[in-house]
């Protein structure tokens, strides 16, 4: 590994370690004491720790043990490496402030929805673009996207969370909390969003490269990203190219970048931002009509 390399991976892990402390944080401190589940394996931590005596950040990792061993067989060391560290840190944390911290910061479960849907997203936002992720509803959206390529994630977290939530009321016994847990959810995607993709702009990228192939199946299998081939042709050399044509999230510029300059350091790429984008995983073309 050089220096450079060190360096980064560095970053990456002070970052998602700060978000681990902001994902328990907003766990142990603000939804757990108000009876809130924040969706995923999260909230179903918390509804189960009323019933076994058993911290809700060490059953987040009993939970995600078999989600573990099926990462590693489906998606390769490195990615379930990272979501280990992820989720066994956040667990960490989330029982640590639990023990530790005496302190009732807010018996309002609106504040404690606002303030613990917040710091969780902005933890999860944190560790996301780390490369990491906390385990859970993650991994199963994943293994349904592997097969099922048109699943929405975004519908396939929502639905989950929906069921969470309501499950939350039964086991409460009390539907405000679960009304309240919803507006966690809410915050929570909101946060996430602007964390992870500062707003609904996006990044419209063209590469004029001699490796199109090689490229466009690397931000394919590596970043899980769509993109369009155009047949060009050089101006002053008269030579037929082919240009990508990439939209993606701005977050993931700096990946693609850096994929594009491993392969070809000689290629040529103009990144230009989008205001509003249209389609799958961004606005609906019908957004304005409904």
């Amino acid at each position: 590994m050089n220096l450079k390399n060190g360096k980064t991976l560095l970053l990456q892990l002070l970052f998602m370690t700060v978000g681990c402390v902001l994902y328990g944080a907003g766990i142990s401190l603000f939804l757990n004491p108000n009876d809130l589940a924040p969706g995923g394996v999260s909230g179903i931590s918390v509804m189960l720790s009323r019933f076994v005596p058993i911290d809700v950040g060490t059953l987040i990792i009993i939970i995600n043990i078999p989600l573990f061993i099926v990462a590693i067989i489906k998606f390769g060391r490195e990615f379930t490496v990272m979501t280990i560290f992820g989720t066994v840190l956040s667990s960490i944390f989330t029982d640590l402030f639990t023990n530790l911290v005496t302190i009732t910061f807010t018996d309002d479960p609106l504040l404690a929805g606002i303030f613990g849907g917040g710091l969780m997203s902005l933890g999860l936002g944190l560790i996301f673009r780390s490369g990491g992720t906390t385990g859970g509803s993650d991994i199963i959206v994943r293994l349904l996207r592997r097969k099922y390529r048109h699943i929405k994630t975004g519908k396939v977290f929502l639905i989950t969370d929906i069921v969470i939530v309501a499950a939350s009321a039964i086991v409460f016994g009390n539907i405000e909390t679960a009304l309240y847990a919803a507006i966690a959810l809410a915050v929570q995607s909101v946060v996430l969003d602007l964390v992870l993709y500062g707003g609904l702009g996006a990044r419209l990228i063209f590469i004029v490269t001699t490796t199109p192939d090689q490229i466009n199946r690397e931000l394919i299998d590596r970043l899980d990203i769509s993109t369009t081939l155009i047949k060009g042709q050089g101006g002053f050399s008269g030579n037929e190219k082919t240009v990508l044509m990439v939209v993606a999230k701005k977050h993931l510029f700096p990946k693609i970048r850096d994929t594009v300059g491993e392969i070809d350091p000689q290629s040529f790429m103009i990144a230009s931002s989008a205001s509003e984008i249209f389609g799958e995983g961004y606005m609906s073309i019908f957004a304005n009509e409904q």
